[in-house]
């Protein structure tokens, strides 16, 4: 974080320099970050994503005749064939 942070005011006293507006540049920043914390990363103990969800679950559940995720995904056929 350090290091993005010293790169961006870096960029902005350059930008400054040169009469560059870096605003939108800020924005779509923001906008990055607040969608990696939205959508965090699954942890180690639940490491399957349902898909179009914010939700984890533990590899456990994956076909366990119970649906877990929304629309049944971790249910599915042909995610559940071995082979």
């Amino acid at each position: 974080m350090k290091k993005v942070v010293l790169i961006f005011l870096s960029a902005s006293v350059f930008s400054c320099a040169l009469g560059i507006d870096l605003s939108k540049l800020y924005e779509i920043y923001n906008k990055r970050e607040a969608m990696r914390r939205e959508f965090k990363d699954c942890e180690a103990f639940e490491p399957f994503r349902c898909p179009k969800e914010n939700k984890c679950i533990s590899i456990q559940y994956l076909c366990d005749g119970a649906p877990d995720c929304q629309h049944g995904y971790d249910e599915d056929p042909a995610l559940c064939t071995a082979g």
